[in-house]
């Protein structure tokens, strides 16, 4: 019998507690490449600094843009694209501004917008970061 594949590590970082609960409910409906989820969560970038200084290494991180201060999490992405552990890991900025100027951010592999999350689009959108190597 073949060993099931590790989850996917996913850190998100928002200050809406109905955001976590959002992500943790569609993420334990879904797979990507044959391997779940593995949610952990932060309330803030001043949080989610905490939990990456003693985490195993994330594949995802999702931070909200406006948190404890104004575009904080932008900031806190931006940090961690050379970081020894995370700086592999996909980072998306998740905003209701999502017609901010991201584009030319390349500490952002995406941004996702907070309204018509879905089932059906957080997989797509998954799929396409998760298979798609650093």
């Amino acid at each position: 019998m073949s060993e099931a594949p590790p989850a996917w590590r996913i850190l998100i970082v928002d200050d809406h507690p109905s955001v976590h609960a959002m992500f943790a409910m569609l993420l334990r409906r879904l797979t990507v490449a044959d391997r779940g989820f593995e949610v952990v969560t932060a309330d803030s970038a001043a949080q989610a600094a905490k939990v990456v200084a003693h985490a195993a290494p994330f594949d995802l991180i999702v931070a909200d843009l406006h948190m404890e201060q104004p575009n904080v999490g932008l900031r806190w992405l931006q940090t961690l694209k050379g970081h020894t552990i995370h700086g592999n890991a996909k980072r998306v900025l998740h905003t209701g501004d999502a017609d901010g100027p991201f584009d030319d951010d390349d500490a952002i592999d995406a941004v996702w917008a907070k309204t018509g999350m879905t089932t059906t689009s957080v997989r797509q959108r998954l799929e396409a970061l998760l298979h798609n190597p650093r």
